[in-house]
Formats: structure tokens, C-alpha cells, sequence
């Protein structure tokens, strides 16, 4: 019995303890708070090299904190569609900048992965760069939502895209 009577008085004890939070009485001394005061309403969307990273930089409460890191889905040099790492800043995720670099030998797409998306791989720990694989290597280009279709990296100025493979007409 002693133990029903104990089960009884922890959910109100819980709802206590939710009230008293909720209304403001846990508190940090002068109302600072420990954390951005959206941080409990947003989750990060995913975790790259041991990062959070949010899909939107503003959230039910109001923005995250500038210098965040977050995701947005942009053009990028190689004219993909795809996700860009950015930082938050007055609730807008801004893209990083990045240059191309990676010198050396092109990187090659590891014998029996799936195509990558687009011709551009990325390279660096402290500060990003890109470059693009070689030409005629298999890849894929997002013609519409998440539809794709299979292509090769083929110059295009000074870029290197992914053109979707064409059967040639047959010769007469």
C-alpha cells in the first residue's frame, strides 16, 4: 500500500515542478537565462564532425543565437540544388563562403559508392574549400525535387557540372 501511495504523489509532484518552471520561478537570478531562449523549442536537424546543425535559425521563441550553425538548401557552384552549411545571423541562415582549393590530384568517388550528387567535393578541417572531380566521372543532377537522374561531370567554363547522360539519336 505504502508503495501505491508514493506513485500516487509523483505525478503531482511532476505537475508541480512543471508549473513552478513554467512560470518563470527556476529562473537564473535577474532573469538571465542560461541558454538562448529558443534552444528548447529548436533541435538541430543533423550533427556534421560532431556539430549541430539547425535547419531554420528561427524558431517558436524567436531566433537562435547568432553564429549558430546551420543548413540551407541552395544553388551551389557545380548548379546543384543541394544543402549548404551556413551560420545564423539575425534569424537568417547565411552561407558560408568557401573558395576552391583542395590542390593536389582530383578526388576520386570510391570504387563502388553510388554517384555523388553534382561534380564538387569538399576538402579542409579549419577552413573549407572545394573542387571539382574529373571530367567524365558518373554523377548524379537533381532535375526536380528529390528526383535524379544520371549523369557525367562535363566542363562547362570555368565549372565542372553533372549533365544528364543522353542516348545519340541513332545515324541514318
Amino acid at each position: 500500500m505504502a508503495a501505491l501511495a508514493t506513485l500516487r504523489t509523483l505525478p503531482m509532484t511532476a505537475t508541480l515542478l512543471i508549473v513552478f518552471l513554467d512560470l518563470g520561478l527556476g529562473r537564473p537570478e535577474h532573469g538571465r537565462f542560461l541558454e538562448s531562449r529558443s534552444s528548447d523549442l529548436c533541435q538541430p536537424q543533423r550533427t556534421i564532425k560532431g556539430e549541430p546543425y539547425y535547419g531554420s535559425c528561427k524558431c517558436k521563441g524567436g531566433n537562435l543565437d547568432d553564429g549558430k550553425n546551420c543548413l540551407k538548401t541552395a544553388l551551389g557552384v557545380d548548379y546543384e540544388l543541394t544543402g549548404k552549411q551556413g551560420k545564423c545571423r539575425n534569424g537568417e541562415c547565411i552561407l558560408n563562403n568557401i573558395t576552391r582549393g583542395c590542390e593536389g590530384k582530383p578526388q576520386q568517388v570510391p570504387e563502388g559508392s553510388a554517384p555523388p550528387v553534382g561534380c564538387v567535393y569538399y576538402c579542409g578541417i579549419t577552413e573549407i574549400k572545394y573542387n571539382y572531380f574529373s571530367v567524365g566521372t558518373k554523377c548524379q543532377h537533381i532535375i526536380q525535387g528529390s528526383q535524379r537522374v544520371n549523369g557525367t561531370c562535363q566542363k562547362e567554363g570555368d565549372r565542372v557540372i553533372c549533365k544528364e547522360q543522353v542516348s545519340a539519336p541513332p545515324a541514318c
